[in-house]
């Protein structure tokens, strides 16, 4: 480096020495922001990775239709045809009232399922529906002021 130019930014920097102290701490300060905010990205990530394999269970793929619906025969074929278990499953947002008292929540998530969910799930396979019953969560029930044997309509 030529020593003129290393006396010039020495010069220089003895002059506006308060401004380059400032601009020093704020490149400190954002890097220190930055790498933080990139350790707990991939921390998040990583956990959110893991929450979704425990409620996924036994999942190993999704097939998503968006806004459609596919022919409930789609799982019994892609059984056949791959020869591991498939399972039908109805997601959609929904409102449910109480038959008996009027109470109603609207914007709730309505998953519909027969029993072969259960034993794709659940190996022992303990739990069986009848055809039109149905299950609800206790925040649900709450809401709805319902009872078990209470009767609801789901839509």
């Amino acid at each position: 480096m030529n020593p003129r130019l290393f006396h010039i930014i020495k010069r220089s920097l003895k002059y506006y020495r308060l401004p380059a102290l400032y601009q020093f701490v704020v490149i400190l300060l954002l890097a220190a922001i930055i790498t933080g905010s990139l350790l707990t990205g991939s921390s998040v990530k990583k956990s959110l990775g893991q929450n979704n394999e425990e409620r996924l269970g036994n999942t190993g793929f999704i097939i998503s239709s968006g806004a459609r619906y596919f022919p409930v025969s789609l799982s019994e074929r892609m059984e056949e045809l791959s020869g591991t278990s498939c399972v039908a499953i109805t997601e959609m947002s929904g409102w449910a009232r109480n038959f008996g008292s009027g109470e109603t929540v609207l914007n709730c998530q309505v998953t519909g399922v027969d029993n072969d969910f259960f034993s794709f799930n659940n190996p022992s396979g303990s739990v069986n529906f009848k055809r039109g019953e149905a299950v609800i969560n206790s925040k649900l029930s709450r809401e709805l002021k319902i009872e078990t044997g209470d009767e609801i309509i789901v839509r």
